[in-house]
């Protein structure tokens, strides 16, 4: 505290945390057992009796990387602020050379070994070249350098190396059982049901694989969370109920969610990973629940695309999509009845939304273009609002 005062150091608290999280507000409805203690709700919530506690999991996953990452400290890591511990379990960092995280492939000459490095008995060796997250990874990296050489109109040499090393990476594949191959050979896997869905980077968060744009790969990727199935962790539960999102198995999603409150989550809400808590998995939750919500990793806003039966009508304020646009959201029976977009850059908005949609803004109607079947856009103006009505 130093000299200052402990109201003084405690409003000037309230007032930043105040500033980020009032940002964003959520209510997906209410039921009986919304009302009752936390650790109460947990116990008894059966994916469908109380849709006021995806909000409570969005707003804390939200409060712990508001407490934990503030600028000039450091960023927050596996246990956040919270790790009591200089030496914390499961927190160390792993770097090249590469694997398929933790995955052990069932392939020839794959035989149990004691690893001298982590100090214990392995399966077998992860490490491989070509892994499909690595491709993945590479291909946006990639990509990301090339946009950036173009916005910033500077490296043309080097864009053209980036390139041509993007174009010899190895594509992704689909299985002869029809998975997306998560290793560059076909192989099977020691453990049938990992936590870890490495192979499937590319379609959350990455957007390498699409139900719109690469339906083949979709499918494929239904094949891998199908034969993965509810077991993990609570990071591996988030990563799933995303990935759902994006296939846009609303229903998928709520289950992964049900089961990550019944099986890894204290009663502190945090996220449990074999007994120790993680962030990362409070993190996905939050993540999670706004993809059902919103997703724009197409060029477009998708509204409501992922909106399970469960939370029928609902609110959302503040979320932040691509293209520099935040959208508030509400909905009742299911469907959407109006939307606020904030542009911050002034580009074309982009919607998708099965149904119709008038744009208004300062009281003025918007002329809006029709793109495709489901899709409209309409020009923005810089820190201006535009409201979207169904009705």
């Amino acid at each position: 505290m130093g000299e200052r005062p402990a109201r003084r150091q405690r409003a000037a608290h309230v007032q930043e945390h105040r500033k980020a999280f009032r940002r964003v507000s959520i209510d997906l409805g209410a039921k009986p057992n919304s009302f009752r203690p936390t650790d109460e709700r947990l116990k008894a919530f059966d994916g469908a009796n109380d849709p006021a506690l995806a909000g409570l999991c969005f707003q804390f996953g939200r409060y712990l990387l508001i407490s934990s990452s503030r600028p000039g400290t450091q960023p927050a890591n596996l246990q956040g602020i919270w790790n009591q511990s200089r030496d914390p379990k499961r927190g160390w960092l792993v770097t090249n050379p590469s694997t398929s995280p933790e995955n052990y492939p069932d392939r020839p000459g794959e035989e149990t070994f004691f690893d001298e490095i982590c100090g214990w008995v392995s399966q077998g060796t992860m490490i491989c070249a070509g892994s499909t997250i690595d491709m993945q990874i590479l291909n946006d990296l990639f990509g990301y350098v090339a946009a950036a050489a173009d916005v910033l109109g500077t490296d043309r040499e080097f864009k053209a190396k980036v390139e041509d090393a993007r174009r010899r990476l190895a594509p992704m594949q689909i299985g002869k059982n029809g998975d997306l191959q998560e290793w560059l050979e076909d192989w099977g896997q020691k453990e049938k049901s990992h936590r870890h869905i490495s192979n499937l980077y590319g379609l959350y968060p990455g957007h390498q694989v699409s139900a719109r744009q690469t339906p083949k790969f979709a499918e494929a990727a239904k094949v891998v969370l199908s034969q993965r199935g509810l077991d993990g962790n609570g990071w591996a539960s988030a990563w799933k109920m995303a990935c759902w999102a994006r296939l846009y198995d609303s229903g998928k999603a709520i289950e992964n969610f049900a089961y990550a409150i019944k099986k890894y989550t204290f009663d502190s809400l945090f996220s449990n990973c074999a007994g120790a808590l993680q962030v990362d998995g409070s993190f996905g939750l939050s993540a999670a629940v706004a993809e059902m919500l919103l997703q724009s990793h197409e060029g477009e806003l998708d509204l409501l695309p992922s909106l399970p039966k469960v939370w029928p009508a609902g609110e959302v304020k503040g979320l932040r999509a691509r293209g520099g646009f935040e959208v508030d959201l509400k909905w009742d029976n299911g469907r959407l009845s109006s939307a606020r977009v904030l542009s911050s850059l002034g580009g074309p908005c982009r919607v998708r939304y099965d149904g119709a949609i008038k744009v208004s803004r300062a009281g003025a109607r918007v002329g809006v273009k029709t793109i495709a079947p489901g899709i409209i856009e309409f020009p923005t103006e810089k820190n201006t609002e535009s409201l979207l009505s169904t009705r």
